[in-house]
């Protein structure tokens, strides 16, 4: 999900690099330029509404830009500063560009936005724009400005675009119709809009600088995956409830599976919307398989292929692998710099390669791409309307965890069926080898297309903070320092892990439930004491869930090595204390429950009599209800302590 957030990023970024000089000269005849000005750089940047993000264009190749953003309604001339190097474009290397991701900052409207290198500064208040309608059927495109404003409205498909000049009513409404041409010149072209097509408007200040406001038109649209044994959607409208058909043609029955699920919002992408559905366990879906989702207004349906890998070399940067004779597969691979895809043509035999080590036969495959461990990406067949069978390739990156407090340590991505070696190293003690042991790696039991390799040390060895922990194949070997980590304690009221590390060290912390996984990224202040609060949003990307723990969550904290080892150490929420109900918090209900059970009103069998016993007498009494009562109160700060 990452990959498709930086590339709709880019596509976005490319777009406006391409209508730039266009949108400046159907913009006003003012600020039109000669041929021989556009050789003069001219810097100038974006407000992206739409994704929170500023774009500065033609600022100097490998200066430092320092964006600074003022908020009027507060007392501080800045409430928002980063600075960025200006590099190669990713869409055109003899251009630059410079991005700025504003994060838990929100750009709105009225807010004073700076950009700056030390020579050239430029200045731009934020427009009150917005697209608040796009209708397919009418080819229009509608938002409201402040009256009686210019407004440029652009409706692209890739990097085809057709323009539009606007300006809002007395009421500060406009409408963009590409069903006719437009009324001046240079808009001659109409536009069809359809699915996945992207509808922009911009308002410029007078030296180019501008704010833009965007709505992409929805486009429902899936993807089979059969190895992870899933199915996913993007783009469906926000709560509705869509339903999963899957018909195995060679039964008489159809359809042979169905499910449905509520669209939630993209947790990767707050612009877009995901629903998932896992097929492990449920049904095998195989390629000839016709699966269909509808959401009871939409309805799109896709055969599965027979795409499948065979192999990913690292070496010759080449990912390879079959499907039908004379189809088309994309393969792409996605980092913080952009994507690099690949479109290949399966041969007669329905073989195919993707070559990253040197520019693709295609226009857009220009960038190559060096494969090193870790580095992955799907293999794609789409079909007309955008449905497609996904495969998932990746360049084995052998690691291991060792989890502390379980002294054991775990292997993942090793060769399926090697012996892996592993020795521990205490520097206490003049011995190189404290401890070694051999074990076969296997498939995964979660997931047997992945491999996993286990040493459980029992009480042969205690592994210990500063222990040199190594594991080796023969051909890889990986060494990690155990580092001192540790949780000291779960709040279940608060949603809360605190811990200890070395001082000014990165923490990583998770909590897990039947729902998923919700991460937090946490630094030890100069004690060593870290905090990772689930109750609110974190404050980095992908932070935004939240979560409630309770007795029976799982959730741990690790810390990385620069090549992907770790120290984690896990742990369950253990029920509370005066839980009598369960539901990981003490409260005046557990009173009630516990006093209900002692004089027969419930059955004492309907609640936690281990956690309802807090004085320890070996059964809920009256004693124990009133102490619940009066720590939930605050008359009493604990429990008796049980013991002899």
């Amino acid at each position: 999900m990452a990959g498709k957030t930086i590339l709709k990023s880019l596509v976005l970024a490319a777009l406006a690099a391409a209508l730039l000089g266009t949108a400046l000269v159907v913009g006003s005849g003012s600020v039109q330029t000669s041929a021989a000005e556009a050789d003069v750089p001219n810097p100038s940047f974006m407000v992206w509404l739409p994704i929170n993000a500023v774009h500065g264009y033609e600022w100097p190749e490998g200066v430092e830009v320092t964006l600074t953003i003022n908020d009027p309604g507060t007392p501080d001339p800045v409430d928002y500063a980063d600075s960025q190097t200006v590099g190669p474009a990713p869409w055109n290397p003899e251009q630059t560009f410079v991005e700025f991701d504003l994060g838990a900052f929100g750009a709105e409207p009225g807010h004073v936005v700076t950009l700056t290198d030390g020579v050239t500064t430029k200045t731009h208040i934020i427009r009150n724009l917005a697209v608040t309608g796009v209708d397919v059927d009418l080819d229009t495109v509608s938002g409201t400005a402040e009256p009686f404003t210019e407004v440029w409205v652009d409706a692209c498909e890739e990097n085809d675009c057709v323009n539009r000049h606007e300006v809002a009513d007395g009421a500060g409404d406009w409408t963009a119709d590409f069903s006719v041409p437009g009324d001046e010149p240079g808009e001659d072209e109409t536009f069809d809009l359809g699915p996945g097509n992207d509808a922009r408007a911009q308002q410029y200040d007078d030296d180019g600088d501008s704010t833009v406001a965007g709505w992409v038109v929805p486009n429902p649209r899936f993807w089979v995956s059969p190895l992870d044994r899933r199915v996913d959607g993007v783009e469906w409208p926000l709560g509705a409830e869509v339903t999963l058909t899957i018909d195995d043609p060679g039964t008489p029955g159809s359809p042979d599976y169905s499910d449905s699920q509520t669209v939630e919002p993209d947790a990767w992408n707050p612009e877009s919307t995901w629903v998932a559905f896992e097929l492990d366990g449920a049904f095998e879906v195989q390629p000839g398989h016709v699966v269909t989702l509808t959401d009871g207004s939409t309805t799109k349906e896709h055969t599965v292929t027979n795409l499948a890998l065979i192999a990913v070399d690292p070496a010759a940067d080449t990912v390879s692998g079959t499907a039908a004779p004379g189809t088309d597969i994309e393969v792409h691979i996605c980092d913080e710099a952009g994507c690099v895809f690949r479109y290949e043509v399966a041969d007669g035999a329905g073989h195919w390669t993707a070559d990253f080590s040197v520019p693709g036969d295609e226009q857009g495959e220009e960038p190559t791409y060096n494969l090193v461990p870790g580095s992955e990406g799907p293999a794609n067949q789409w079909d007309h309307d955008g449905d497609g069978t996904h495969v998932h390739w990746r360049v084995p990156n052998p690691s291991f965890t060792v989890w502390l407090n379980q002294n054991q340590v775990h292997g993942y991505q090793w060769t399926d069926g090697v012996e892996v070696a592993l020795t521990i190293n205490d520097p206490g003690t003049p011995d190189p080898v404290d401890y070694s042991d051999s074990q076969t790696v296997g498939p995964a039991p979660w997931d047997p297309e992945q491999t996993f390799v286990f040493f459980d040390l029992q009480e042969a060895f205690a592994i210990q903070p500063g222990h040199v922990v190594s594991l080796s194949d023969g051909v890889t070997t990986k060494t990690h320092t155990v580092r001192n980590l540790a949780v000291t304690g779960v709040d279940a009221d608060l949603d809360t892990v605190s811990g200890t590390a070395e001082p000014f060290t990165e923490v990583w912390v998770n909590a897990c439930g039947e729902s998923g996984c919700v991460n937090r990224h946490e630094d030890a202040d100069e004690w060593g004491e870290w905090n990772a609060d689930f109750s609110v949003p974190g404050d980095e990307p992908g932070e935004e869930p939240t979560f409630d723990l309770v007795p029976g969550s799982q959730a741990r904290a690790g810390q990385y090595d620069d090549d992907g080892d770790a120290t984690s150490v896990a742990f369950t929420v253990e029920p509370y204390l005066g839980d009598a109900n369960g539901d990981g918090k003490t409260s005046m209900v557990d009173a009630m429950l516990a006093a209900q059970c002692v004089v027969g009103l419930i059955d004492c069998n309907s609640i936690d009599q281990e956690m309802a016993d807090v004085n320890c007498s070996g059964g809920v009494s009256m004693v124990d209800a009133m102490l619940v009562a009066q720590k939930v109160v605050g008359l009493i700060g604990a429990f008796p302590a049980c013991g002899p």
